[in-house]
């Protein structure tokens, strides 16, 4: 005859609430926070957003870019839109979803014109709500934001690393001898201690094809980093530890720094504060 399993005999109401507390008041803590955290990001997002910061840039524009005044609701729409894409999608994307949402617009009857006048604004708000400080780190949209220093740069479409074009630097020979180099001057100086990330995807041609990452700091010094590539494939690295601490970033360049007649390339460049 089997005897009926009963309570241990070693136990006591003190034990027993102290295996309840540690199997039911932990684990239901948790499955809820598993459940109310992806609620709560939709949430989070519009609180970190400032729309009505949106607004004040646009409104001195809107007068700027000569749009009527019964008419601001009407482009107030169009750059919210965009606006939407440009922290939901990356670079590529949001280049592609734009040409569509104008085309959308200008159907409506909104001057395309007016649209080209306004966006640099609104690409100016969504980097401010991103964090990111790089002015078509993609290159996507050529050479804007970028002063090339010295020739030979161009941009190129063949292999980018994401979207459709990526930018090229090589060594020009006789009789310039020049490394070819790009900077660009950020919109405002960022404190090292600040940078989240500072991320460049690069990949070179050749073993002696090699690549400097430039920062330029307000104390009008220089300091240059060599890029990590490991060949022909896309190499990432972030490159916030290399930065000299204590210092304030005023611009980032590239410049090849290798033998002729070979060429790096950089894409998808970051810089997050």
């Amino acid at each position: 005859m089997t005897r009926k399993r009963g309570k241990s005999r070693s136990s006591s109401a003190t034990k027993r609430a102290r295996r309840w507390k540690e199997k039911y008041a932990l684990d239901p803590l948790t499955k809820r926070a598993k459940k109310l955290l992806p609620n709560m990001y939709p949430q989070m997002r519009t609180a970190l957003i400032n729309w009505d910061w949106l607004e004040v840039l646009l409104f001195p524009k809107f007068v700027a870019c000569g749009v009527p005044e019964v008419e601001y609701p009407n482009y107030m729409a169009w750059a919210k839109r965009k606006a939407e894409l440009g922290l939901s999608f990356d670079d590529y994307t949001r280049a592609a979803e734009k040409e569509v949402l104008k085309a959308e617009f200008v159907t409506r009857g909104l001057d395309a014109a007016k649209l080209d006048c306004i966006e640099p604004t609104v690409d100016t708000w969504i980097d401010q709500m991103t964090g990111e400080k790089i002015v078509n780190g993609g290159f996507e949209a050529d050479l804007t934001g970028w002063v090339v220093i010295y020739p030979p740069v161009d941009i190129v479409t063949y292999q980018p690393h994401t979207g459709l074009k990526c930018c090229r630097l090589m060594y020009q020979g006789y009789p310039y001898f020049y490394f070819g180099e790009i900077r660009q001057t950020l919109g405002s100086p960022v404190e090292v201690s600040k940078v989240k990330t500072l991320g460049v995807w690069a990949r070179r041609e050749h073993v002696y094809a090699n690549g400097q990452l430039r920062v330029f700091y307000s104390d009008a010094t220089t300091q240059d980093i060599y890029l990590d590539m490991g060949g022909a494939a896309w190499t990432y690295k972030d490159y916030k530890g290399d930065l000299l601490a204590g210092k304030t970033i005023t611009a980032i360049g590239f410049r090849y720094y290798g033998e002729p007649p070979y060429a790096i390339w950089v894409d998808d460049v970051s810089l997050t504060v």
